[in-house]
């Protein structure tokens, strides 16, 4: 500037035309003022230092382009309400938000043929993607079914990323009732009555599986199986059974001969089978039958040589332990004899035939010259009744009691001679009383009784008796109601009629006799 600025000052603008009033200073703080002669031109485009520059379009954001410049883009705008951007948005924190209690939505072209994500507001609400049209959700390469599949359907793939709903092939829902076990029935589930399945093993059978519509057995097994089980390999456990079977239905046996094995054709009772027929068999009774068949009283099992059966047949020609008849001697008797004395007499013994018939038990004692477990009662008959049927014969063993008297009932054994029996050894076997058993020792003293009444005694049972000049006596055993007697006693009775059993435990023995004749059966025991 050469000089100062004198009025009177026009001041006009780039067109030349005058603006303003008279102005008296004119301060220059941003921009540049150029005087020429007495024109002074002030530039504000902002080419000189601290002046900003730039345009822009309405409702388009403006934005520093440079550092001196503000512009706008078309990919930049505001409506007043809504922000438009051409671009992407970065977010510094990586966080999207609301800024209320909105839903957030993400879309293409204002919602026009665009799928959606909308992340619902509020607590425990959904994620919610939803395709274009017919287009899918992909989720790191499979596509997702849109629409939901029928009840019980599973998701399937077809190998080339596509995912589907699919009926799972010969599935469906559970068959048959409570416990059935479950199996493919022509491609559907079923169950049967016939194979159960209970976890609780308290009540029921856990396993069971059976061949009939019957009811269910209840035992509380582990597994219970009914009809043929077929076994290939060995199988351990600690108890096996199976149900009450005949010779037609083994209970245990081969597959290969299912007529041939183990059966239990009644209680207490288990048979060999053989080819669909009884073999060897034990009843409740310990009984031995061959053939399902017990034989009779005295018989011995007799081979049938190579290929024929075993059978029960009478003993004959020797060779038994026991002979089925003594003849005219009785000293090839092999057990002892009881009641006869410790220093009886039997190897010249005569004995005598005479039927016996009476309702008191006659007694004597006896010292045991065995140890074992009774097993047989035996005794010699000459003939059995002329008739009247079968007489019942019992022997009685008691402990001894108090100073030697008869005491407890230990044991009883019941003989049974029939009608027009002939000469033979017949038995029967001891049985131990409530509480009592059957095992003696040698050296122990016992009373041993016999007994059998019948109706008339000239049709009674014809025993073998020893004369009283053969057994032993027992001078010091005279008893109270019989002082005037000087003779040795050979047998004590009770004053009331009964046998042995019906005696029972201490009977009071009030008499004796002196019986020469008839003084005591040919009896013996034998042990196991």
């Amino acid at each position: 500037m050469s000089g100062p600025v004198r009025p009177p000052l026009e001041v006009t603008t780039d067109s030349g035309s005058p603006s303003g009033r008279p102005i008296n200073t004119i301060k220059v703080s941003n921009g540049d003022l150029t005087i020429s002669g007495t024109t002074a031109i002030i530039d504000t485009s902002g080419g000189g230092s601290g002046f900003v520059s730039g345009s822009g379009t309405s409702g388009q954001v403006a934005y520093w382009s440079a550092s001196d410049t503000i512009t706008g883009d078309s990919d930049l705008t505001f409506d007043g309400t809504n922000l438009s951007v051409g671009g992407y948005i970065k977010s510094g924190t990586g966080v999207f938000d609301t800024t209320g209690a909105t839903d957030l939505t993400l879309q293409t072209n204002g919602g026009t043929s665009s799928g959606t994500i909308i992340i619902r507001d509020g607590a425990g609400q959904d994620i919610e993607i939803t395709p274009e049209g017919s287009g899918s959700i992909n989720l790191d390469g499979l596509k997702w079914p849109t629409a939901d599949g029928s009840a019980d359907q599973f998701l399937q793939t077809d190998g080339a990323g596509t995912l589907s709903f699919a009926t799972a092939s010969g599935g469906g829902s559970v068959g048959g009732s409570d416990q059935q076990v479950q199996w493919n029935n022509s491609g559907s589930f079923d169950g049967s009555d016939r194979f159960k399945f209970d976890s609780d093993v308290s009540g029921s059978a856990a396993m069971g599986i059976k061949n009939s519509g019957s009811a269910f057995l209840s035992s509380g097994f582990v597994a219970y199986m009914e009809g043929n089980v077929f076994i290939q390999s060995q199988v351990f456990g600690n108890e096996f059974l199976c149900s009450s079977s005949s010779s037609s239905d083994v209970g245990f046996g081969p597959q290969t001969d299912q007529n041939t094995g183990i059966a239990f054709s009644a209680a207490d009772r288990v048979d060999l089978v053989v080819g669909g027929s009884y073999g060897l068999s034990v009843d409740s009774d310990k009984a031995i039958l061959v053939g399902d068949d017990a034989g009779t009283s005295g018989q011995v099992l007799t081979s049938g040589g190579s290929g024929a059966a075993a059978s029960w047949a009478d003993a004959s020609g020797g060779g038994s332990d026991q002979p089925n008849s003594l003849g005219g001697s009785i000293s090839d008797i092999s057990s002892e004899l009881l009641g006869v004395g410790y220093n009886g007499s039997i190897a010249d013994a005569t004995h005598n035939a005479i039927q016996w018939a009476n309702g008191l038990t006659r007694i004597r004692p006896h010292i045991m010259q065995q140890t074992g477990s009774l097993d047989k009662g035996e005794m010699w008959i000459n003939a059995g009744t002329v008739t009247g049927g079968a007489q019942s014969f019992q022997l009685g063993l008691w402990n001894v009691g108090t100073n030697n008297t008869i005491g407890t009932l230990k044991c009883v054994c019941d003989i049974s001679v029939g009608e027009g029996a002939s000469a033979s050894i017949v038995s029967g076997t001891w049985a131990a009383e409530a509480g009592e058993n059957l095992n003696v020792e040698i050296g122990e003293l016992y009373w041993v009784g016999f007994y059998g009444t019948f109706g008339a005694s000239g049709n009674a049972t014809s025993l073998y008796f020893f004369p009283q000049s053969k057994i032993t006596l027992f001078p010091s055993r005279k008893t109270i109601a019989n002082t005037t007697s000087t003779n040795n006693y050979t047998r004590f009775y009770p004053a009331s009629a009964g046998s042995p059993q019906t005696l029972g435990d201490n009977p009071s023995v009030t008499n004796a006799d002196t019986q020469t004749t008839a003084t005591w059966p040919v009896l013996w025991y034998s042990v196991t």
